[in-house]
């Protein structure tokens, strides 16, 4: 799911191109990526630089937070990387992120796939950046973000199965 050369495959909606920079244990990862342009490329693609914090709990619940961090932390941190030439940095903000909580589990032949269902919440703290003024980049984006949530929710029930229960 974060493996951005495959989620460019599926998430057509929004991620253009990204990739993580750097991982810091199992669940903690500076990332880079990047949007297609909107509007017919008026709205040029939009280059997020985040530290994402990624965290699943034993009963389901999956969590994920991602702020921008500035070039400076990210060479602080000994990471090398190229800004994105032709996009314009967009910002995430602390809260920024989603929850996942898994609903009861859906019995034997409920679901065709066999898949547990989860209630997503999703907190958007986007600042765009750029000239434009925001009504039309908003107008632009947002479909294209709801549609990237969609896609997204699509693969959490194939990236998270349901836990196994014992007894």
């Amino acid at each position: 799911m974060f493996d951005y050369s495959t989620r460019c495959s599926w998430d057509k909606a929004s991620v253009w191109k990204g990739s993580v920079l750097r991982r810091f244990k199992d669940n903690y990862m500076v990332v880079q990526w990047f949007t297609y342009p909107q509007g017919g490329g008026i709205i040029t693609p939009r280059e997020f630089l985040e530290a994402r914090l990624v965290r699943r709990d034993p009963d389901g619940h999956l969590y994920l937070t991602s702020p921008s961090i500035d070039d400076a932390t990210v060479k602080g941190l000994g990471i090398k990387f190229t800004p994105g030439e032709g996009s314009t940095r967009a910002k995430t903000f602390p809260g920024n992120g989603f929850s996942l909580e898994p609903l009861e589990a859906l019995k034997p032949g409920d679901d065709p796939d066999g898949f547990m269902n989860f209630k997503m919440t999703l907190i958007s703290c986007i600042e765009l950046g750029g000239w434009l003024a925001p009504g039309l980049v908003n107008l632009f984006t947002t479909q294209s973000l709801v549609d990237s949530s969609d896609r997204e929710c699509a693969r959490f029930k194939i990236a998270f199965p349901p836990p196994k229960h014992s007894g």
